[in-house]
């Protein structure tokens, strides 16, 4: 254990004084940021947990930062980060924080491992998740659509508040060229595909208009994609680690409220 981790350990086991626990807190961020040793913090967390009940104002932040700490080290599968961080989005101050991790943790559980994937909805689950945070698992499923069985993605257009479909990859995938079908169901709509690195770099589509009741085909390649602004040179696909179809609708036009999107035939390459 290094000098900080242990200078907070000792510290730790000192603070019978409830006063200095937020003390604590902060030196068991010390811990994982300065002093590159997130193991030693997560078990700062977990005793901090362990000492007080769901009602303490401490409690929500230390299970914030648990969470983040195991999202962050891709360690999601016993549980223990989604139990933390929908403790952390009971309280008001940290909710759209917290939720915000929720979705990045549930994006890593449902991990595309291998290229090329395809999804259709006739046997087959589909690893995308909603996210705008926040919203319900609910408003995805599937549906009979004349003939075909199809993804329904149940939104709500409001300006400045973009909803989404999002997929993980894993590190080392090379994507190439992304192809789905799509309608609007109730009224014309507006997509856009997003591709993003871990480094922040994103690149889009251009706008997908969407009008109600008539299938879409959808094929983008590496060179339909444009880079946020800063971002340098061409599109580099080979790097995305997630890839979004957000509804734009509420930015594009003057329809609002909910409505439902229609999904099928979902091709990774």
């Amino acid at each position: 254990m290094s000098s900080v981790a242990l200078m907070v350990a000792t510290g730790l086991a000192r603070a019978d004084d409830p006063a200095r626990d937020w003390g604590t807190l902060h030196d068991a961020l010390l811990v994982e940021v300065a002093d590159g040793t997130p193991i030693v913090a997560e078990e700062l967390y977990r005793e901090l947990l362990d000492e007080r009940k769901p009602s303490d104002p401490l409690y929500g932040a230390v299970a914030y930062w648990l969470g983040r700490n195991r999202v962050l080290a891709g360690a999601i599968d016993d549980g223990t980060a989604f139990e933390a961080l929908g403790a952390a989005a009971a309280q008001p101050t940290l909710r759209p924080a917290a939720l915000t991790l929720l979705v990045a943790a549930d994006l890593r559980r449902h991990e595309i491992k291998r290229l090329p994937a395809e999804f259709n909805f006739e046997t087959g689950t589909f690893p995308a998740v909603r996210v705008r945070p926040g919203g319900m698992a609910s408003d995805i499923g599937v549906r009979r659509d004349a003939g075909r069985v199809v993804l329904a993605w149940k939104t709500t257009v409001r300006p400045g508040e973009p909803d989404g479909l999002g997929l993980r990859l894993a590190a080392g995938l090379a994507l190439d060229e992304v192809c789905f079908s799509a309608r609007a169901g109730n009224h014309d709509a507006v997509l856009r595909v997003t591709a993003r690195d871990d480094d922040g770099g994103a690149w889009h589509s251009g706008d997908l208009v969407l009008a109600a009741g008539t299938w879409r085909d959808v094929v983008l390649h590496r060179r339909d994609l444009a880079p946020d602004p800063g971002v340098r040179g061409p599109v580099a696909l080979r790097r995305v680690s997630e890839l979004v179809i957000e509804d734009v609708s509420g930015e594009r036009g003057a329809v609002r409220g909910e409505h439902t999107l229609l999904i099928d035939d979902v091709r990774l390459r």
